[in-house]
């Protein structure tokens, strides 16, 4: 009795086209489709050995995939490392330069917001207080044998208020930076944030937090899978951890 294991011993391609090496790959995963089909099961040691050569063909031709298309990247990871060394320092001082004059401006920026705020503050005692004063010489004026002096006094009051409370209004609440010269302005920009003060208290405030989970599990499970090969010890598995064996033909 014989099994089908495809065609022969395939070698990693060093000079053929990679044609033909897709081409191969495509009659093995045919090939394999069909032991699926066919042979879901080994019943002998005889279909056990072809199997096995069938798995050295599959093991040959997915190094020879890698080995190709190592090479093919070679060149590419040669031509961006050397581009990344040639721009990693000028592109690092450029950044040290922009963020050292971007803290000046954010400087003077927030400077000129508190004056400004002052302004404001200044601006809007000033208007309520003529506001008041208007108020008052208007009443004065609407009485019997007000004198014409009164009424005038009392409109040049109202007028004074309103142009306070618009000089009050027009001052800006966020002051910009605006050169000639520049593309566009330059203002404050807030943008929230947060970081860890405590990490007892942030681990348990984020515990059932599904992304958070998902890293901490994903990590835990490499550090201790690490740690079951290490120790080849069952007994030792930390609490919620299982060490176990997986088989597998090689």
């Amino acid at each position: 009795m014989s099994y089908d294991i495809g065609p022969g011993h395939n070698q990693p391609p060093e000079d053929e086209e990679l044609a033909a090496l897709f081409k191969r790959v495509d009659e093995l995963v045919a090939n394999a489709n069909r032991w699926r089909a066919e042979r879901p099961m080994i019943i002998d040691t005889e279909m056990a050995g072809a199997a096995q050569r069938f798995i050295e063909q599959l093991r040959e031709v997915g190094a020879a995939l890698k080995a190709a298309m190592k090479d093919m990247l070679e060149p590419i990871a040669n031509a961006e490392a050397l581009v990344r060394m040639q721009f990693r320092e000028p592109l690092a001082l450029v950044d040290l330069a922009l963020d050292g004059v971007v803290k000046l401006n954010t400087d003077f920026l927030q400077r000129e917001r508190d004056r400004l705020d002052e302004e404001r503050r200044r601006q809007e005692q000033e208007a309520e207080a003529a506001l008041v004063r208007a108020h008052d010489l208007a009443e004065a004026a609407k009485r019997p044998g007000a004198t014409v002096e009164e009424q005038r006094a009392a409109i040049l009051a109202e007028d004074k208020a309103t142009d306070l409370a618009a000089k009050a209004l027009s001052i800006p609440e966020r002051p910009q930076i605006r050169d000639d010269q520049s593309s566009r302005a330059m203002s404050l920009h807030a943008r929230w944030k947060a970081r860890v003060i405590d990490e007892t208290a942030a681990l348990r405030a984020y515990a059932k937090h599904p992304d958070v989970r998902a890293a901490a599990l994903a990590q835990v499970v490499k550090t201790a899978t690490r740690e079951a090969r290490l120790q080849k010890d069952k007994t030792k598995a930390k609490p919620g951890i299982e060490y176990y064996v997986e088989e597998r033909a090689t």
